[in-house]
C-alpha cells in the first residue's frame, strides 16, 4: 500500500497514480464524453446494413419466458414446494455435481499440494433414501473423512437445517464430516481463517489414521 502525499489516503500501487490524477490533478476537470460522437449518429435502418441486422435480428427472437403469468399465491406456493423439496434432498439441482465451484477447485489444488489429494474421491455419491442423494466434496475413504467446503448458501436457514439432516445420516454410516466456510484468501482476514480451518482439519486427518 502506498500513501497519498496530498491527502494520506491509503491505495495499492495501481491505484495511488489514478487516486491523484483524478482527486488532485488534472483529472478533475477531464471530460472523457467530450469530443465523443456515436458512431451511429445519423444513421437510419435504410442508411445503415449494421443497424438493419441489429433490428432485424431483435425481432426475430422469442421472450425469454412464454406463457401465462402466475399470481402471488401460485409463486408462493411454487417456492415453498420448491424449499421442501430442497430440505428433503429432491431438489433438481442436487441430482447430479457436473459443474464444480471455484472453492472447491481451489481446494482441489491445496490437497494435491499437501500431497493427500490421490488419497480421495471428488463427489462421492452415496444413497440416502429413495428421494434423495448425497454428494461428498471431498471423501477420504481410508479415515472414513468428509471435507465439505460451504459457500454463500449454506447460509440459509433452510439448507443449515438440510446440511445437519445430511450430516447426521453420514454420521450414522461412520463417516465424519469437517465443513470449512469458503473465505477469500486474497484478503488478511479470508487467509488467516482458511489457515487456521486447514490445520484443524490436518490435525483430524492425521488423528483418523
Amino acid at each position: 500500500m502506498e500513501t497519498c502525499k496530498f491527502c494520506g489516503k491509503e491505495y495499492s500501487k495501481k491505484g495511488i497514480g489514478t487516486h491523484i490524477w483524478r482527486i488532485h490533478g488534472k483529472g478533475k476537470t477531464h471530460d472523457p464524453n467530450k469530443n465523443r460522437v456515436a458512431w451511429n449518429k445519423g444513421l437510419t435502418k435504410e442508411t445503415s446494413k449494421i443497424l438493419k441486422q441489429i433490428g432485424d435480428s431483435l425481432k426475430e427472437k422469442e421472450p425469454a419466458i412464454k406463457g401465462k403469468k402466475h399470481t402471488k399465491e401460485a409463486k408462493l406456493k411454487m417456492r415453498a414446494k420448491a424449499l421442501k423439496a430442497f430440505a428433503d434432498g429432491r431438489h433438481a439441482t442436487w441430482k447430479s455435481r457436473k459443474i464444480r465451484s471455484y472453492p472447491e477447485l481451489y481446494f482441489e489444488k491445496l490437497l494435491k499440494t499437501l500431497g493427500i489429494f490421490d488419497n480421495c474421491e471428488v463427489e462421492k455419491f452415496i444413497k440416502h433414501n429413495k428421494n434423495s442423494n448425497y454428494f461428498m466434496d471431498f471423501y477420504f475413504d481410508d479415515r472414513k473423512l468428509n471435507l465439505e467446503i460451504d459457500g454463500r448458501q449454506h447460509q440459509f436457514p433452510e439448507r443449515i437445517e438440510s446440511d445437519k439432516t445430511r450430516d447426521l445420516f453420514l454420521e450414522s454410516q461412520g463417516i465424519k464430516v469437517f465443513r470449512i466456510d469458503w473465505k477469500n484468501p486474497k484478503t488478511k482476514e479470508g487467509k488467516k481463517y482458511l489457515e487456521e480451518k486447514i490445520k484443524e482439519f490436518l490435525d483430524l486427518y492425521a488423528l483418523l489414521v
